[in-house]
């Protein structure tokens, strides 16, 4: 396992954000693999980049992914919710049972949008460090 030094370029968008130390920091890239499955029902060994920051030690997350992922879930959440409305309200007739279920639905719905707490983390911390240098400017 190699690691390599990376130093950081004027465009910080395309550059890993570091949740702890609130910087676009310089980091190692580490490869791990995590073992996958074919479709031959066999597996194999998947190697992923994840940058670690060179100050502190922690994850890297790159905040377009972050972004993305976070949408994702969202979409999906709110989706899950509609199609439980659709079959609650409108397939089936409305009972105290169903309302309950929608409202377990509907705290799962809000749960599942809470769920990607890393990637949350990281885009708060970028947007408070905009802050931050917006107010020092």
């Amino acid at each position: 396992m190699e690691d390599e030094t990376v130093t950081l370029n004027n465009e910080p968008s395309e550059e890993p954000w570091c949740s702890y130390c609130h910087h676009f920091t310089d980091y190692k890239r580490k490869w791990t693999t995590y073992p996958r499955a074919d479709l031959d029902g066999g597996t194999y060994s998947e190697i992923i980049e994840v940058p670690h920051c060179v100050h502190c030690g922690s994850v890297m997350y790159d905040l377009s992914n972050c972004r993305k992922f976070i949408w994702g879930v969202r979409l999906f959440a709110y989706a899950f919710l509609i199609v439980v409305s659709l079959l609650n309200f409108f397939l089936f007739d409305i009972t105290a049972t169903g309302i309950i279920i929608w409202f377990l639905c509907f705290g799962c719905t809000i749960l599942m949008c809470k769920l990607p707490v890393k990637s949350r983390e990281a885009l708060r911390t970028h947007s408070d460090y905009q802050k931050l240098s917006n107010l020092r400017r």
